[in-house]
């Protein structure tokens, strides 16, 4: 069973909108440039920077519905980080595994996470202090943007172990479209693959073997989190 009301219609691609008529008992379904799937926000033209920007939002709204606690002097700053890493972070990494990120979306996450950590460790921008003495004081050494790339690799040992024939498989493995480039998934994946002093090929092999690629991301960790830095 459909239900015609809640069902919406859209074509993904990085040009212009094709317009598409589907009817459900003579309904035509509405036809959207973007739309909220299990938790994302899917855009007709393929990128991720919208869906980026909203979940900044959600968590500075769940950020902000506990300003009590981050200025309580009740609580240590180890335990509003650990707070904030339980109860916050998850929010906003939500499906990051599936981003492809731009120089601008890996900028305008790290100015996020730094106005939240500023507002748990107390500290105005005014007062001008580093935002690495910031992390240090309040133990807090792997970026967002960090275990956005730790994610992002485990998620790509789970793909390229998949069958040939499942969808996310095929679609890392399609050809590029005709026209100008545009930044891929793979792309941020050979970035990250390449500053360990890897080619993607090798990189894949190690994935083949799931505990073989755990443990090599296990080892990296440290040398993942100087990734975007």
């Amino acid at each position: 069973m459909i239900n015609a009301e809640k069902t919406k219609t859209m074509v993904i691609e990085k040009t212009k909108e094709t317009p598409i008529t589907i009817t459900i008992q003579g309904e035509a379904i509405e036809q959207v440039d973007q739309f909220v799937y299990l938790g994302g926000l899917i855009n007709a033209d393929g990128s991720n920077e919208k869906d980026i920007q909203r979940r900044i939002g959600r968590t500075s709204q769940a950020f902000g519905t506990m300003n009590r606690i981050w200025r309580s002097r009740e609580f240590t700053k180890k335990t509003k980080i650990k707070i904030y890493e339980t109860m916050i972070q998850p929010i906003f990494l939500y499906g990051s595994e599936c981003w492809t990120m731009r120089k601008q979306d890996e900028k305008r996450i790290l100015t996020a996470e730094m106005s939240w950590l500023r507002k748990i460790a107390g500290i105005s921008r005014l007062q001008k202090i580093r935002n690495d003495d910031i992390r240090q004081a309040l133990g807090v050494e792997t970026t967002l943007l960090d275990k956005v790339v730790q994610r992002r690799l485990r998620w790509f040992g789970h793909v390229e172990r998949m069958a040939v024939d499942r969808i996310p498989h095929i679609a890392f493995k399609g050809k590029r479209n005709k026209g100008r480039p545009r930044l891929r998934w793979i792309d941020n994946i050979t970035e990250d693959i390449t500053s360990f002093g890897l080619t993607l090929r090798r990189a894949m092999d190690l994935t083949n073997d799931r505990g073989q690629w755990r443990s090599f991301l296990r080892t990296h960790r440290r040398q993942l989190a100087g990734v975007r830095n």
